[in-house]
């Protein structure tokens, strides 16, 4: 019978288990960590949604929430590792203890360290391949969280006092225009209208002195305009007579026409007509329309918006006039004599005084206009045939006058002249938003790596000392000849004690 020899154990430290004395304490404070700084990182983006980015988290000291979510899912990264690997040294030392073929071991081992041997694993899957490939998958945590921040434009509406330098003092006598000596036309502008209408006609911006408006202000001024009283008519015209037998003579129809009427050496030196007339029926016998207006000075209301000084005007209400004014008869003089609107006339007529006449002569019908709504106000393409229309030229008539008369208000406003007034102020603010299409897969992707390492941790109770995947510790454990002489029951510290300078090398000897 062989004799069996036996290794003398060398007394090492007592096996201790339980739940509270084997606690993985950093295991578990790392999966802590990691699910604090998942909400953390949801804690700032919820904060920061809706607010400007030049004041969050605090006017003196913003800071973008893209890097504090970096921070976090970095340090999150960093945990979820740290508790996977102190879980699958857990693991595998409870397989260890608990039996089994080597084979299980060294898979075991595997599926730990690559994720290779995790992804390919086949039919020897389980749940620790499970959580190597889902915590590989982690570091995509990072940029799906960083892109779940983002900043768009949102505007904020709010009442406003704004303080305007906007004279609402009636035009000055013979403020627009000079009159040719003993006569009652209006023959040229005066510098300061002249400046007017250029600025005008090249759509140079109106700039406006105010203070109180920070963005885009809508509200309405006082200032010098025209009080507009207008009538609609109609006239009949007939485009199908010819030329009459045995004559030259061709029968013409007014079909489109554009006047003013102004007579500033009588009492109405306060106000002028404008009258149009368009044919807007294609029909060859019918009737033109006609828009007949009186414009007469007076203190308007102007609806208008600005933004960063600069004005425009809204379009204009039903009735924006809050006092017509009535100035004195303007008298002809043998010297330089002067019109307070008669310049407004002489500009609307180089501007928009026409006349379109159209001569029958079937099939073919002759057009002859002079004036600028021959062409600005043609709304159809039958060129020289009766069925040929235009549209409605008076509110681009009354829109001029509407403009330049503000433009003159602000060229004789300063300082001293100014009004106060309310306002609905809209402010565009940068704001940071939150897209949850990238929240949502980031947060779920962090929760579900710690849902997939804790089960990893149970069973830790059973361990009775602290254990490590070091190389010596295993060879220990497979009662290997080299490392017999240190204690039964050391961990890896008590080991290096005992052994740590014992010298080894590796090969045939």
């Amino acid at each position: 019978m062989e004799k069996q020899t036996y290794t003398q154990l060398q007394p090492g430290k007592p096996w201790l288990p339980g739940i509270f004395k084997r606690l993985p304490q950093l295991g578990v404070l790392a999966l802590l960590t990691a699910t604090v700084c998942a909400f953390g990182s949801l804690a700032t983006l919820a904060a920061s949604k809706g607010k400007d980015i030049e004041l969050w988290p605090s006017k003196n000291h913003p800071l973008q929430p893209t890097v504090i979510v970096a921070i976090l899912t970095a340090v999150a990264n960093a945990a979820i590792r740290y508790a996977l690997a102190e879980s699958l040294t857990l693991l595998w030392w409870r397989k260890a203890l608990s039996g089994g073929s080597l084979k299980e071991l060294h898979f075991s081992w595997a599926y730990a360290t690559s994720f290779k041997q995790s992804f390919f694993s086949g039919r020897q899957f389980n749940t620790i391949a499970l959580a190597c490939i889902i915590t590989t998958l982690v570091s995509i945590d990072g940029p799906l969280l960083q892109r779940s921040s983002s900043v768009t434009t949102v505007p904020i509406i709010r009442n406003a006092t704004i303080n305007a330098s906007l004279s609402h003092d009636p035009l000055p006598n013979g403020y627009s225009g000079g009159y040719r000596i003993r006569s009652r036309d209006v023959t040229y502008l005066k510098l300061p209208f002249a400046q007017v209408t250029k600025a005008y006609q090249s759509r140079n911006d109106m700039q406006l002195e105010t203070s109180g408006c920070n963005g885009v202000c809508d509200m309405n001024l006082l200032s010098t305009g025209f009080d507009v009283q207008c009538s609609e008519g109609s006239a009949p015209y007939n485009l199908t007579q010819t030329i009459s037998h045995g004559t030259a003579d061709a029968t013409t129809a007014n079909i489109g026409g554009i006047s003013f009427a102004f007579d500033g050496m009588e009492a109405n030196a306060s106000m002028f007509n404008t009258s149009v007339r368009y044919k807007d029926d294609p029909a060859c016998v019918g009737m033109l329309r006609t828009v007949d207006c009186t414009f007469r000075l007076a203190t308007v209301s102007y609806p208008v918006t600005i933004s960063n000084s600069s004005v425009s005007l809204r379009p204009a209400g039903e009735n924006d006039t809050v006092e017509v004014h009535y100035p004195g008869t303007e008298l002809p003089s043998i010297s330089t004599f002067f019109s307070t609107i008669g310049g407004f006339v002489l500009y609307g007529r180089q501007q928009f005084e026409s006349n379109i006449t159209m001569t029958p002569a079937p099939p073919q019908w002759s057009i002859t206009g002079n004036g600028s709504m021959t062409y600005t106000h043609l709304s159809s393409a039958d060129y020289n045939n009766c069925t040929i229309t235009y549209s409605n030229p008076m509110p681009d008539v009354r829109d001029m006058i509407r403009e330049l008369a503000f433009r003159a208000s602000i060229g004789l406003s300063n300082s001293s002249t100014f009004q106060t007034v309310q306002a609905t102020e809209r402010i565009d603010r940068t704001v940071y938003t939150v897209n949850y299409y990238y929240l949502v897969p980031g947060l779920c992707l962090m929760i579900v790596n710690v849902i997939a390492i804790l089960p990893l941790f149970f069973g830790w109770w059973h361990l009775g000392r602290n254990f490590s995947m070091s190389p010596l510790e295993i060879a220990k454990a497979f009662r290997s000849p080299l490392i017999t002489q240190a204690g039964t029951n050391e961990d890896i510290n008590g080991l290096l004690k005992a052994i740590g300078n014992k010298r080894v090398r590796y090969g045939a000897a």
